[in-house]
């Protein structure tokens, strides 16, 4: 964390309710309140700050990755291996598949605009981050003991059997995996193991019948080093799951991030959090 720029935005926070808040405060603001930031509704490849959807079904895995039919910003669609070549970026030169780590991203990490803020183009004009949308058996995305240094109550993983939650698998070479690291000051990556992750599918479409093509029983993910919020109001002091993330069968309390800001702060001015 940055305790500094917390604290500039936890300033923001306190204008904007009293009505004080400058149009300069905007942007802080908005970025504090909107975590876990908008997701296409489909899978993506995050290129150069932009994001190229593609049909959830369409994923066959990485050493297939270049044929994926996305759509562009131009609302055209290309083969990825087409789009990057107009861009400047040659296809044959990207790793192979089998150096790509999938890593998960429960919260902003599967946005669009937070990758965007995390592999900006000006540093990273060559990234590819393949995104597919997943579901993961017996899990939720819960609120963690975080106030982050931009102002927003942050994610962690939660075990909640009978729970089925959307999640982003990201693909990452080893240097995006190295920036990734530095960008998760407060929490540790971990292997989960003997779980169930259906890929290219959401638990809505799961809970309709349809059944993923690939099923993997481990992953990577980024946790808070101090577990998860459970936080007094909450019922029998369980966690609280972030409502924006969807889920089927869910069995917590869950909350907007707006919702969860203001118990959240209160916590943390009396020192529980």
């Amino acid at each position: 964390m940055e305790p500094h720029k917390e604290a500039v935005v936890e300033d923001v926070v306190d204008r904007s309710a009293q009505g004080q808040a400058s149009q300069d405060d905007a942007p802080r603001l908005a970025r504090a309140k909107g975590y876990p930031y908008p997701r296409p509704a489909a899978s993506f490849c995050f290129v150069g700050g932009e994001a190229w959807p593609f049909p959830d079904f369409l994923w066959r895995g990485m050493p297939s990755m270049t044929q994926l039919q996305v759509q562009l910003p131009t609302e055209e669609f290309s083969s990825v291996s087409q789009a990057l070549t107009a861009r400047g970026i040659d296809p044959a030169s990207l790793p192979p598949a089998q150096e790509w780590t999938p890593v998960l991203g429960i919260g902003s990490n599967g946005s669009p605009e937070q990758l965007a803020r995390k592999f900006p183009p000006s540093q990273f004009p060559q990234a590819v981050i393949p995104t597919v949308r997943c579901a993961l058996r017996d899990f939720d995305v819960v609120y963690a003991p975080l106030i982050s240094s931009y102002g927003s109550c942050t994610a962690t993983l939660q075990h909640s059997p009978g729970t089925s939650v959307e999640v982003a698998l990201t693909y990452l070479t080893p240097p995006l995996l190295e920036r990734m690291h530095a960008t998760e000051g407060a929490y540790t990556v971990v292997r989960l193991t003997d779980i169930h992750l259906a890929l290219g599918v959401t638990p809505q479409s799961l809970q309709q019948g349809k059944s993923a093509r690939t099923v993997s029983d481990h992953v990577l993910v980024y946790v808070h080093s101090d577990g998860t919020l459970c936080p007094p109001f909450a019922p029998n002091g369980q966690p609280v799951a972030i409502k924006e993330v969807p889920a089927v069968n869910r069995q917590f309390q869950a909350l907007t991030q707006t919702e969860m800001q203001i118990p959240v702060r209160i916590a943390k001015d009396s020192g529980y959090v």
